[in-house]
């Protein structure tokens, strides 16, 4: 093979590789338009937690965040997920219950399938109807109770669960329960078919206790059917309560103030940074004391010309509980960067304010190593990155145990050219000139083959 051809081929595939090589695969922070300091609370943690700040909200070129990145010393990406801010659930109080005894013997069960039993309730006899089928009555030591959750209470959540106190024994002692509830103390339905509660004390004075009992599914009765079986004596019980089922869990809300852009007595613009999925959006009158019949239109962005009509809203200021708050779908919230209120056959002498509401978004990422992190957003275009919070986060961490970091002060970044579409190529080449030398690379690495293949065609012959 001829030494020519050895010195074309390198050279093509030097050509080639250049320009590959010019096409710029890893991001840095200074390819974003914004910044700001990670101040962690603690430097041990293997993660830390933080809520987004109103800048990042209204300065990302995406209302869905995509373009967020956490960037470590070396300016190297850190693993992060971006999830729901959520009030936190709160612990509702514990109701306890009225203990009934409605039999207490040590042999076995009768065999009348139903057996009627008479309880005084607050001075009045009660019939409680007991289906023996419906409860083993094999085991020795057979106790049933009738508890009843306090009538005259309200409460916002079912209940789905028991918890029990028993007199304290020296000794261990295992039981079976079952649980049903009925309305009218005849009709029962199961809670809990069958389960255990125990007390076990081990020699080196721990104390193994098994004393509450979830539901299969909660419930909003009050009258419960408890029988407790065993082959052993029982301890005495001493007590029980009812376990509320925790209040659902909400998504916090940020807000955000609309500036007016322009106004007169009958109509008036608003805008706002960008476009926001907002969830809410809330009209407050100047005047107090007033009606005002208004139609009310919103846009996107700034090249959509048609506003878009949300409905015609009666707005008041004639008490607290005023109906101004307009409430869109959750799944699908509309993105909103303008809105449009035009008062209908009347005027105002001041605009109204407006204001928007969208999901308090915070971040998740690994702080073990390498800090100090930076936050930054802002970069046309960007597909997320970010992770799911269950591949982040080992099975055994709750989110809730993550030490919070916060946004300290800005840093200076790419600016605002990052948010730009045809952003200029980190590397300085326009990216048509490395396509355009790409396509001439090819199509040299094919006139080198050619000229391969003849080459060795030549030399056969040669050889022959």
């Amino acid at each position: 093979m001829s030494k020519s051809l050895n010195i074309t081929t390198l050279a093509g595939l030097l050509f080639v590789s250049s320009f590959a090589m010019a096409e710029p695969s890893v991001m840095t922070p200074n390819d974003y338009a914004y910044g700001a300091k990670i101040v962690l609370t603690d430097n041990t943690s293997a993660f830390s937690q933080l809520e987004l700040s109103k800048d990042v909200y209204l300065q990302t070129a995406s209302p869905q965040l995509t373009d967020l990145r956490v960037f470590n010393r070396s300016g190297q990406l850190v693993p992060f997920a971006v999830t729901y801010t959520q009030k936190p659930q709160e612990r509702l109080p514990d109701v306890p219950m009225t203990i009934y005894r409605l039999q207490n013997n040590e042999s076995q069960n009768s065999t009348t399938e139903s057996n009627k039993y008479s309880v005084s309730v607050n001075g009045k006899d009660v019939n409680v109807y007991i289906d023996n089928q419906a409860y083993t009555g094999k085991r020795r030591y057979t106790e049933t109770y009738l508890l009843q959750a306090p009538a005259d209470m309200k409460y916002s959540q079912p209940f789905n669960g028991v918890k029990f106190q028993w007199e304290e024994e020296n000794r261990n002692w295992q039981a079976n329960i079952s649980l049903s509830t009925a309305s009218d103390l005849k009709n029962w339905y199961s809670l809990v078919s069958q389960d255990t509660i125990m007390e076990l004390h081990s020699e080196n004075n721990t104390t193994l206790k098994r004393e509450v009992v979830d539901f299969s599914y909660s419930t909003k009765n009050k009258n419960w059917l408890l029988t407790i079986y065993s082959d052993n004596p029982l301890p005495k019980l001493s007590g029980v309560s009812a376990l509320q089922a925790p209040e659902r869990s909400y998504n916090e809300l940020i807000s955000f103030d609309f500036t007016l852009e322009s106004s007169d007595s009958a109509q008036a613009t608003y805008a706002l940074p960008s476009a926001q999925p907002l969830y809410d959006l809330s009209i407050s009158l100047s005047a107090y004391n007033t009606v005002q019949p208004t139609a009310i239109f919103y846009k996107t962005s700034d090249d959509r010309e048609e506003w878009i009509k949300l409905e015609d809203r009666v707005l008041s200021s004639m008490s607290a509980t005023n109906n101004n708050t307009i409430t869109f779908a959750r799944n699908v919230p509309p993105l909103v960067k303008y809105i449009q209120l035009r008062a209908i056959n009347s005027a105002w002498n001041n605009p109204p304010t407006v204001s928007g509401t969208r999901p308090q978004m915070r971040i998740v990422f690994n702080s073990a190593n390498n800090g100090p992190f930076i936050l930054a957003w802002g970069r046309h275009n960007q597909e997320s990155v970010a992770l799911q919070i269950n591949s982040l986060l080992p099975a055994t961490q709750d989110i809730r145990d993550i030490p919070y970091a916060f946004l300290g002060e800005n840093i200076t970044l790419g600016g605002e050219k990052a948010l730009l579409p045809d952003q200029p190529e980190s590397s300085g080449i326009p990216r048509w000139v490395i396509w355009a030398g790409l396509i001439a690379g090819a199509l040299l690495l094919v006139f080198i083959a050619f000229k391969l293949a003849k080459e060795l065609k030549k030399e056969q012959k040669n050889n022959e």
